[in-house]
């Protein structure tokens, strides 16, 4: 097991090579790069997730492997399987237990070798284009680390979705990156096993070897959020519970967590809900209240986490949030190009015949009107 110091003092080791400083400095076009997804139960979103990052527009030349990492048992390994005899890169690496995503992620970084590494779940779909142009942004040599923009299928004219909305649009003002992140492996030899917040302490890694960790607007991925009280409470507060562990440990903060975003919130959450607002239709009062009862909740989801951390401890195995999975239903038509986002839903993969990835603008994906 990788400890939370471990984990840091490798990569402080890391960047101390002769060679260290160039294969920070230099990541070319033509860099390599492996994909890590992982997946436990997913059998009704693999599918999707590997016909998206194989179909990406100017990797084939580079992408070398994706790497799926598994501890399903609904079917989810022999939709891999069927996947794999049709691309030899993709590649099923079968876990017995589920230990966590962060033990999963030191596996797949001890497998590769790419100049850069792309970590998702399988639980979110990239949209075309999108880990293209995570690697693009790597050619800053300023920026070690990117991450997506996370757009979610929930419709936000109902009040659920019209929360994943506001917070994926918040995370994204202050930089806060998750869902799908891509970084120069040179800079991340391994995480902590027992974080539950993989992307962020990534992020600790990269901002301590002196690189930006940036979001891409062109970089989109679909997500669903949880639909109901009980799973959002779920989710958000073992979010923030990791994100109070790593704080303590390692006096590491994410932006959403620093007393400069709590001065600039209600500001950024009224401009973000008037966004929403005016992509989704719902009337003003709704939309003021909703933006109340968000505050609320959220309020609570992180007294509860601290509760957790303070009881329980951080939970590196936690529970899935039914609501919150599958970004695309099963059934219904494949929607035009462009369909708007918070209307209607993106496009679903998983009819018989995989209807055609679509590309949305920056603009959609930030639902501004």
């Amino acid at each position: 097991m990788t400890s939370v110091r471990a984990a840091l003092d490798l990569a402080g080791r890391g960047r101390r090579g002769p060679f260290a400083a160039l294969a920070v400095e230099h990541v070319a076009r033509s860099s390599t790069v492996d994909v890590g997804v992982f997946a436990h139960n997913e059998a009704a979103n693999i599918r999707n997730v590997l016909l998206s990052l194989t179909a990406q527009r100017i990797l084939p030349t580079s992408l070398r492997k994706v790497l799926v990492f598994s501890s399903s048992y609904d079917g989810t390994n022999e939709v891999v399987d069927e996947l794999a005899r049709r691309d030899s890169r993709i590649i099923l690496v079968r876990e017995r237990t589920r230990d966590g995503k962060a033990a999963s992620v030191n596996r797949f970084l001890k497998s590769s070798d790419a100049d850069i590494c792309v970590v998702l779940g399988a639980d979110v779909v990239p949209d075309i284009g999108a880990v293209d142009a995570l690697v693009e942004a790597l050619n800053d040599p300023g920026v070690g680390l990117v991450g997506a923009t996370v757009v979610p299928t929930n419709r936000a004219n109902a009040f659920f979705g019209y929360v994943s909305h506001l917070l994926w649009g918040l995370h994204g003002r202050f930089g806060k990156v998750g869902e799908m992140i891509a970084f120069r492996r040179c800079l991340v030899p391994g995480i902590a096993d027992t974080t539950s917040v993989d992307e962020a302490f990534v992020q600790v890694i990269v901002s301590r070897k002196g690189k930006r960790a940036v979001c891409v607007p062109d970089a989109v991925v679909w997500n669903r959020g949880p639909g109901n009280v009980s799973d959002f409470m779920r989710q958000r507060s073992r979010i923030f519970a990791g994100h109070m562990k790593l704080a303590a440990e390692l006096g590491a903060k994410v932006p959403t967590m620093d007393y400069g975003f709590f001065k600039d919130a209600v500001r950024l959450a009224v401009r973000e809900s008037d966004r929403v607002r005016r992509r989704s239709g719902i009337p003003a009062w709704k939309a003021a209240a909703w933006l109340v009862l968000a505050g609320f909740l959220e309020a609570a989801a992180r007294v509860e986490g601290v509760l957790t951390l303070v009881t329980s401890g951080e939970q590196t195995v936690w529970k899935q949030v039914p609501s919150g999975r599958s970004p695309f239903r099963t059934g219904g038509s494949c929607p035009s190009r462009g369909a708007q986002i918070g209307t209607r839903d993106p496009p679903n993969y998983a009819t018989a015949t995989p209807c055609p990835i679509i590309g949305v603008t920056a603009a959609d994906a930030r639902l501004s009107g």
